[in-house]
């Protein structure tokens, strides 16, 4: 089916977002929202020389749904700030697409679809807004409590680089440490002190943990270049909500069928361990049905591969395989016979 695209804007808290609609030649049989991973992302969540959202888009548009991505706040079209922003703000960007989408296409409930990271918000936003969400599709969405994900995907990285036992545990006990450091932080961000205060704690404590007693005076300018700015990744917000959310709280407020499908060689999200979370918490709460997947042969871009090496994205072929794109176009007719 030939498709058309569109720019959009919309606002959201004040800041202008800008995205991209994506329409089928007829009439659409429903809307689609994409949310993108952890990070600054574009519409096209472009990364490692791919766009895996332009591809996912399509697939869905020219199977009849009217789609719409966007450039997250400083990224592209959108303005805004990212690192000022929250998991809060994110959901009620989401909020107002779906006001967007309401807006061009008449239609009141939409498909909510995450990818990595971007499940977490989908879901937040489902749970928050049940009575305008259609469906919501969890691609390589954590399940899991975040600090054990995170260490889990850490472990499974380091093993599919080559890296040894011995070294993936010991690599291991130096991030629990980190992760420690971050969930504290978060619990007196929450607890109302100081965020000037807080934040310079955590920078020493990281710096602390990361310099592992070697005097800073004995590395070169590379090095604490390099110290420096691994200080700074760890002190954005992204970090701080990862280690201490527990993707269960929004799960089991989901109203709408849920599917969740993971490639089993992710390394980044476990299969096994976070899709039977997923499956868990949505019935143990009030989704009318919740469908899972492990994609044989499919890592975290949902590309075709024998690796789940991160070094494997930019040659392991299209992300959004077209079986990974066919598997979610018949959950999608599932729902609607």
């Amino acid at each position: 089916m030939q498709t058309t695209e569109s720019e959009v804007t919309f606002l959201s808290m004040g800041v202008r977002l800008s995205g991209t609609i994506e329409r089928p030649g007829s009439p659409p049989i429903g809307t689609v929202l994409l949310f993108s991973g952890s990070g600054p992302q574009d519409r096209d969540e472009s990364m490692a020389g791919h766009r895996p959202f332009a591809r996912l888009s399509h697939d869905l548009a020219a199977a009849g749904y009217a789609v719409l991505r966007w450039d997250d706040r400083s990224v592209g079209g959108s303005e805004g700030d990212y690192l000022a922003a929250s998991a809060e703000t994110l959901v009620e960007d989401g909020a107002n697409a779906m006001s967007l989408m309401r807006a061009e296409t008449g239609d009141a409930r939409h498909i909510l679809i995450g990818h990595s990271q971007g499940t977490l918000i989908a879901a937040r936003t489902a749970a928050a807004h049940s009575d305008q969400t259609a469906a919501l599709i969890l691609l390589a969405g954590m399940g899991a409590p975040g600090r054990e994900a995170l260490l889990d995907q850490h472990c499974a990285i380091c093993r599919a680089e080559g890296w040894e036992e011995h070294e993936i545990a010991a690599s291991r006990d130096a991030k629990a440490e980190i992760f420690a450091a971050l969930a504290a932080a978060q619990g007196r961000l929450e607890s109302g002190e100081s965020a000037i205060l807080v934040l310079k704690d955590l920078e020493q404590k990281l710096y602390q943990r990361l310099l592992g007693g070697v005097p800073v005076d004995s590395l070169s300018e590379s090095e604490k270049a390099d110290i420096g700015a691994a200080v700074d990744d760890l002190l954005e917000w992204e970090w701080r909500y990862l280690v201490t959310v527990d993707p269960a709280d929004d799960l089991e407020k989901v109203e709408c069928p849920v599917f969740a499908m993971t490639g089993d060689k992710d390394t980044q999200v476990d299969a096994g361990k976070n899709l039977e979370a997923i499956r868990t918490a949505c019935s143990n709460g009030r989704a009318p049905r919740v469908d899972v997947k492990t994609l044989e042969n499919h890592n975290h871009l949902f590309q075709e591969t024998a690796s789940g090496a991160l070094s494997a994205y930019e040659t392991a072929g299209p992300p959004f395989s077209d079986t990974a794109l066919a598997a979610i176009r018949r959950w999608l007719a599932a729902i609607n016979a």
